[in-house]
């Protein structure tokens, strides 16, 4: 089981068909309660499906979390794709198949344990929004069903970043209800590692 939840959350953090970017105003604080805007002062990662966002796909996982960086570095640190398998500890192999301008398409295989699933992912850039999207390259081959997510940036008080992000997957060869019960433990850890990386400025490797 412990393995399993170790695909699905890097699988979310790392990959459908492109969704559009969502709002969420221009503090982007929209859809959080008063106690989770504090949770998010103390530093905690905060998960939440309130606001209209929610409306267009009810199996997103939605977070909200603030990296001690500047809104410029962060964008820079995560929009870097291909530099993933530096900080999410269970990418095995991570190819670049095309990198030009407002899109990649990045190849990713990830295992734990007896699974193996091999994909490939297309990011779509929004750099005026400070956000980006991604899906599934629907010409390969790819050990998913689905895959829909996305990341948006926006400042948040003196030198940091609020970042919102949501992401939904549907692997094959593994129940639905197995997807549902570690979508949010496993993402939880897994952005715990994206936070190590951002605030490090970039100098935290898993690897090491």
């Amino acid at each position: 089981m412990k393995h399993i939840a170790i695909i699905i959350a890097l699988i979310l953090l790392c990959a459908g068909v492109l969704i559009a970017l969502p709002e969420f105003g221009a503090e982007g604080l929209n859809g959080l309660s008063a106690d989770q805007k504090k949770q998010l002062e103390a530093g905690k990662t905060v998960f939440s499906t309130v606001g209209s966002v929610a409306k267009s796909d009810s199996e997103l996982i939605y977070a909200a979390i603030v990296f001690n960086k500047p809104i410029e570095e962060t964008w820079r640190l995560i929009s870097k794709t291909e530099d993933q398998i530096r900080y999410l500890s269970d990418i095995d192999d991570l190819k670049i198949i095309r990198k030009s301008g407002a899109t990649d398409n990045i190849e990713f295989t990830v295992s734990a344990g007896p699974f193996s699933k091999t994909y490939r992912v297309i990011h779509r850039f929004s750099p005026d929004k400070m956000g980006f999207e991604w899906g599934l390259d629907p010409s390969f081959d790819n050990d998913l069903q689905k895959l829909t997510g996305f990341w948006r940036f926006y400042r948040f008080g003196d030198g940091k970043t609020l970042a919102r992000y949501g992401s939904n997957v549907s692997i094959r060869g593994v129940p639905s209800w197995v997807e549902s019960m570690f979508k949010k433990k496993g993402i939880s850890q897994a952005l715990g590692q994206v936070k190590k990386y951002v605030d490090s400025g970039g100098t935290w490797n898993c690897r090491r």
